[in-house]
């Protein structure tokens, strides 16, 4: 038997690892998938029932959105009640003579490049000092990272003491805790 068109789009619309919603003007949720309600919940970090209201805090930050001057360039960093970040956007979208909003909302993920812009602009952490947290998150020991990068074992260890000053760290555990959150 095949599936109806619209039992094949809320399969491919839930799915996605991207929270969704689709709201009127006035920000009234239309419909939303199933990420989109984990998001708010990792937001809250509880459980939520959405029903027709978007939470208040994600509605302001929308609503800020909308009365901006830019509804082209619609992405917004909001911040949790815990203090985490998550990513907002939001697109006008039309069908027929009926506008729309299109929401998605997603828990910020940094990238490896990211982190490495953010050290390197943060705290002064060079190319070759990232390089050495990328071997020590992967669990290679001074002897293994000087042979890899092609450096002696004295020269890992003056990056490492480096590292561990300017990221206000004290051992490899801490560091690796450290990049830990920031990948969270």
């Amino acid at each position: 038997m095949k599936r109806p068109a619209s039992d094949l789009f809320y399969l491919v619309f839930n799915n996605l690892e991207t929270g969704i919603a689709l709201c009127d003007t006035r920000l009234q949720i239309l419909l939303f998938n199933d990420y989109f309600i984990r998001t708010c919940q990792q937001f809250f970090k509880r459980k939520i029932t959405l029903k027709k209201a978007l939470p208040e805090r994600i509605r302001k930050s929308l609503k800020e959105i909308i009365d901006g001057p830019l509804l082209g360039k619609m992405v917004r960093t909001v911040i949790s009640p815990h203090g985490e970040e998550f990513f907002v956007t939001m697109k006008r979208v039309s069908y027929g003579k009926k506008s729309f909003l299109l929401i998605t909302f997603h828990k910020k993920v940094l990238r490896q490049q990211e982190i490495f812009e953010f050290l390197r602009t943060g705290y002064r952490i060079t190319e070759r000092e990232f390089e050495i947290i990328n071997c020590i998150k992967k669990g290679f020991h001074n002897k293994e990272i000087a042979g890899l990068l092609k450096i002696s074992i004295n020269t890992v260890r003056s990056h490492l003491r480096t590292v561990f000053q300017k990221l206000d760290v004290s051992n490899r555990t801490e560091l690796i805790g450290l990049i830990d959150e920031m990948l969270a």
